[in-house]
Parts: structure tokens; sequence; C-alpha cells
């Protein structure tokens, strides 16, 4: 990872907590690790390596071993999918393979929320997850991306309901990975699958960008946002 100091004018939101970076399927979990340890949290990533994210038990005994090793999470940053969920495909022919991704990426956010929960329940703490920009809008040619992507905010929505009054917030960070615009970029969308160009000029980095977002909603001044879905995607689609 990257030392703090290569990430100049990181606010130490994060001083004294523990964050765990549970990411199944994606390869920013390094990138992000290093933001957050910047912000001043002790990071631990969680991957699927060794196919953790495949059932609860599995998710929870990782989660428990990273808590003997580094102390129970008081943020966890996951988020759940694949490059075949990437692929293009439209709704008539949306079928069993489609699904499957999709259940395959709902059931990792589920088990991951479920195991932060264990380990949040009676202390508090924060849950973000991540996911692409265009589950807040649709996207024409692209239904097992958009299908697991809404379904894993409904499930930020339903913990943010019921879990709030035990000091656990759960929101949905929607921002364009750059492997999503890497998977998305060479195909023939049909429709406004990557938006228009960002407003800004660029697309945010997990470090740099992404990262203290996470570490303020993972702070004390963050306590009080919950069950948002908060899109950070450099302008590309401004939701109302």
């Amino acid at each position: 990872m990257a030392s703090v100091n290569t990430l100049p004018g990181m606010a130490p939101t994060l001083a004294g907590k523990t964050a765990y970076v549970a990411i199944c399927g994606l390869g920013m979990a390094a990138d992000l690790a290093d933001g957050l340890e910047a912000a001043g949290a002790r990071v631990a990533i969680i991957t699927d390596d060794t196919s953790c994210f495949a059932s609860r038990s599995g998710v929870e005994a990782a989660f428990a071993a990273v808590a003997e090793r580094v102390g129970p999470a008081d943020l966890v940053v996951h988020a759940a999918a694949s490059r075949a969920l990437c692929g293009a495909q439209k709704l008539t022919s949306f079928g069993e393979a489609g699904f499957r991704c999709a259940d395959t990426a709902l059931r990792a956010t589920l088990y991951a929320l479920q195991a932060a929960h264990g380990q949040m329940a009676g202390r508090g703490g924060a849950i973000v997850v991540l996911g692409p920009a265009m589950s807040l809008v649709g996207a024409s040619n692209l239904v097992p991306l958009v299908t697991a992507t809404e379904g894993q905010r409904a499930l930020v929505k339903s913990g943010a309901r019921q879990w709030g009054r035990c000091g656990i917030t759960v929101n949905w960070l929607a921002a364009v990975s750059e492997l999503f615009a890497a998977e998305l970029a060479g195909m023939d969308p049909g429709g406004p699958e990557l938006g228009e160009a960002c407003a800004l000029g660029r697309r945010p980095q997990w470090a740099m960008d992404i990262a203290p977002v996470l570490a303020f909603l993972g702070s004390d001044a963050g306590r009080s946002i919950t069950g948002a879905s908060i899109n950070m995607d450099g302008g590309e689609w401004m939701t109302p």
C-alpha cells in the first residue's frame, strides 16, 4: 500500500477507528485501503480470493479472523460485482445466466451486511456499499448489472431502516469505477450507459477522492447520514 505521505491533505477523520475493505470480484480494494489509512484508520482488506463471499458463514469467519488481528470494525466498505455482470444484455434475452450473476453479487452483499451487523451490534458503526452510478438511472443493455446493483441498494436501505436505532448507519455510494468504465467503454451500448462527459472532466479516483468521502461517512461527523444514495461520479449523472 502507498504511504500516508503520498496522499497529501487527507484529514485524520478515522483516527483510532478500524475499517474493513470487503470487496468481492473487483480490483480497487488496495486503493481504497490506502485512502482510509491516510485518514487515520487501521485497515484490513477482505477479498474473495478464498471464495469466502459464497456463504454467510464464510464471510462471518473472514470478519472474525480480521477482528482477532486488528479489532472489530467501525467502518465496513463493501462492493460486489464481476466482469461477467458487466456484459451487455437486453431485457428480452435476460435469463438464468444473468440471474445467476446478479444473484451471486446480491448474496455477497447480503452476507457482508449481516457480518458487519454482527460486529457492530451494541457498538454502532458505519457501512458503505459501493456500486456503479448507472444503478440510479438504469441502463438499457446492462440488465444483469443494474438488476444486481439496485438489489444491493435496496438491501442498504433495509439495513439503514432496521439498524439506525442501534447506532449503525448504512449508505450507498454510486461511482463509475475504473473497472466498470473499462469494461463498458468498448461496447456499443445502444443507450446512455456511460452518461455524458463528466462535468469535472475526470472520474473520481478511489484513494484520493472516494476514500475521503467514505472516511467522513465512517466518522463521528457522518453519524447522522443513513439510507442515502450518494452519487460520486464527477458529474456524469446528475440525479435529483
